[in-house]
């Protein structure tokens, strides 16, 4: 009976658009594979292929109270310090504050 627990039957599995063209780059660009919590029709819409692709709740007013988490991070690209970031936090179903923490990078476009 534990082999059918929902979390390994319905396992969350992040695969990168490039690993599902190129498999053998799967260890390199896909999320871990973590114990599935979702549903198709719960708050928590996850499946084997398909799932939520950000949570954010925020209500007017109450913004230091949001919370945005998205499951892939911030990153598309593997090489960003932010491709895995907020993996974990959105795998244990917690959440990550909406609003900006400390600043990390700063970007600056000046005209010539």
């Amino acid at each position: 009976m534990d082999d059918l627990a929902w979390g390994l039957v319905n396992q969350l599995k992040v695969q990168h658009p490039f690993s599902k063209q190129i498999p053998i780059l799967s260890t390199l660009l896909d999320m871990p594979v973590v114990s599935g919590f979702g549903d198709s029709y719960m708050p928590a819409v996850q499946g084997a292929s398909f799932g939520a692709s950000q949570r954010f709740i925020v209500q007017a007013g109450d913004e230091e109270n949001g919370v945005l988490t998205i499951p892939g991070g911030q990153s598309g690209h593997p090489l960003s310090d932010f491709y895995r970031s907020g993996f974990a936090e959105y795998a244990a179903q917690q959440h990550t504050p909406l609003l900006p923490g400390k600043l990390l990078h700063r970007i600056e476009v000046t005209a010539q």
